[in-house]
C-alpha cells in the first residue's frame, strides 16, 4: 500500500474512480496537485481524497475508498491529506458531510463543528460547498493548520 500525491497522469483514473462511486469528478483536472491517492500492491487506485483550494483555505472533498482499503489506514490516509494541505500553504481546511456517523472520526483528527453561516464567504460560495448546502442534514467542520 502506498499513499502519494496525485500526478497529472492520475487524472483520468481519479475521475473514473469518483464517478464509479457516484461522486462528482468536477475540478479534478484543475486541482489534481491537491489530491492524495492510495494504491495497492498492483498499483490499483483504492482511495482518494481531494482538496478544493479557496484562497488560503481548502475544502476537503471526494473522500472515496474501495471496500479493499483497510479501515485501519483511514486515519493515516486522512492525516497525509492534512500534511499535503500544509505543504500547499493552506492555513485551514473545511469539510462538509451529510454522514453524521463520520463526525467522531473528524473530531478525533482535530476538526470542530461550525455553523454554515460561520463559513468564510470564499468557502461558502465554492462549487463543492454550494452543492453540499442543498443537502438537508449536512454539517460543516473546520481545522486550523499550524
Amino acid at each position: 500500500m502506498i499513499f502519494r500525491k496525485a500526478e497529472e497522469k492520475d487524472i483520468i483514473a481519479i475521475e473514473e474512480f469518483l464517478l464509479e462511486a457516484g461522486v462528482s469528478a468536477i475540478g479534478v483536472k484543475q486541482n489534481y496537485p491537491y489530491f492524495l491517492i492510495a494504491e495497492d500492491e498492483n498499483n490499483t487506485l483504492i482511495a482518494t481524497i481531494g482538496i478544493e483550494p479557496v484562497e488560503s483555505s481548502g475544502l476537503l472533498r471526494s473522500f472515496v475508498f474501495s471496500p479493499t482499503f483497510p479501515q485501519s489506514l483511514l486515519a493515516p490516509f486522512f492525516q497525509q491529506t492534512l500534511l499535503l494541505a500544509k505543504q500547499q500553504s493552506l492555513s485551514s481546511v473545511y469539510l462538509a458531510s451529510d454522514k453524521e456517523v463520520s463526525f467522531p472520526f473528524f473530531k478525533a483528527l482535530g476538526f470542530k463543528k461550525i455553523r454554515s453561516e460561520d463559513l468564510p464567504e470564499s468557502i461558502k460560495f465554492s462549487p463543492h460547498c454550494t452543492n453540499m448546502l442543498e443537502y438537508e442534514d449536512v454539517f460543516f467542520m473546520e481545522k486550523t493548520l499550524h
